[in-house]
């Protein structure tokens, strides 16, 4: 199986938690989130 790679930007924490829980609903595993700041809850 091929490997992808999906960058985003964000400029709001709300936003990004909602596009990672839905790559995660869809199966779709979340290796990495980078942030300036603190995003309580991303893990």
């Amino acid at each position: 199986m091929a490997n992808s790679v999906i960058y985003a930007m964000y400029d709001d924490d709300q936003t990004l938690m909602s596009a990672a829980k839905q790559l995660v609903d869809k199966g779709i595993r979340v290796k990495d989130c980078y942030s300036p700041f603190p995003v309580h809850g991303i893990d």
